[in-house]
């Protein structure tokens, strides 16, 4: 489902710190607003939302899920399919 991933072992930035969620910003050219962070931890999502990033707090794999559903980011459609949006 996604494009593009961040590791910290490769930018050698890690959340929460703001140069982290900057250097991802810059790389993708994208505005905070139409960027999705997804995270377990509420100081890396608090970091992304000061930085204008649509960041969710999730637990688990069931919960990412529904929330991407909510945002309108993923139908798996009536077969199971993925239908990406």
């Amino acid at each position: 489902l996604f494009d593009v991933c961040f590791a910290s072992f490769r930018t050698g930035l890690m959340k929460p710190d703001a140069r982290a969620f900057r250097h991802a910003l810059e790389a993708l050219g994208a505005e905070p607003a139409r960027v999705w962070f997804f995270d377990d931890l509420a100081e890396n999502v608090a970091a992304a939302r000061a930085l204008g990033i649509r960041a969710h707090r999730v637990q688990g794999l069931e919960a990412l899920i529904a929330k991407l559903r909510a945002e309108g980011l993923y139908d798996p459609g009536p077969q199971g399919g993925d239908k990406r949006r």
